[in-house]
C-alpha cells in the first residue's frame, strides 16, 4: 500500500538550485520514514554520519566446540550457548537486512527524484549519504542573503 507522502515525494523533481530546500525537506522525511536519516544526513560529515556496518556473521558449531559441525556434536553447556547466539544473530541480520534495504531505497529515491542533467553529480555514489552530499556541494543555496539568512 502507498501512502500519499510517499507518492508527493516521489513526484517532487530537484531540476534546480531553488528546489533544492522543498526537495532535500523531502528526502529528509523520506529518510525519517526509513528510519535511516542518520546514515544519509549530508549536513554530517563523513565521520559523523552513521554507517551500516559489517554484515554480520552467522555463529557455527565449531566456534563453540572445536570439530562440531552438527547440534548433536556439541555438549550442553555449548549448545546453549550457541543457541543463544543464533538467536542474537538472527536479530542483528534481520535489522542489517531491513537497514541495507531501507538505504537501498533511499538511495534509489534520490536518483528517481533528481532532474537528468545532474545525474554526472551522482553516478559516481552508491549510497544515498554520497549522492546527497554532491547535490549538497553543488546545488544547495550558499550565498547569505539580507538578514544574515541562507
Amino acid at each position: 500500500m502507498t501512502d500519499f507522502t510517499e507518492v508527493l515525494f516521489s513526484t517532487f523533481i530537484l531540476n534546480t538550485t531553488n528546489d533544492w530546500g522543498r526537495w532535500i525537506h523531502f528526502q529528509r522525511l523520506t529518510a525519517q520514514q526509513l528510519l535511516v536519516w542518520e546514515y544519509c544526513n549530508p549536513e554530517l560529515s563523513a565521520s559523523e554520519v552513521k554507517a551500516l556496518g559489517d554484515k554480520p556473521v552467522e555463529p557455527t558449531y565449531d566456534d563453540y566446540q572445536s570439530g562440531a559441525t552438527n547440534p548433536s556434536d556439541l555438549d550442553a553447556q555449548n549448545l546453549t550457548k550457541y543457541t543463544v547466539h543464533y538467536h542474537l544473530w538472527e536479530h542483528e541480520i534481520t535489522r542489517y537486512n531491513t537497514l541495507r534495504k531501507s538505504l537501498a531505497r533511499m538511495s534509489a529515491e534520490i536518483t528517481y527524484t533528481v532532474a537528468p542533467h545532474y545525474y554526472f553529480l551522482i553516478e559516481d555514489h552508491d549510497d544515498a549519504y554520497g549522492k546527497l552530499v554532491a547535490l549538497k556541494r553543488q546545488l544547495a543555496p550558499t550565498a547569505t542573503i539580507a538578514g544574515g539568512c541562507k
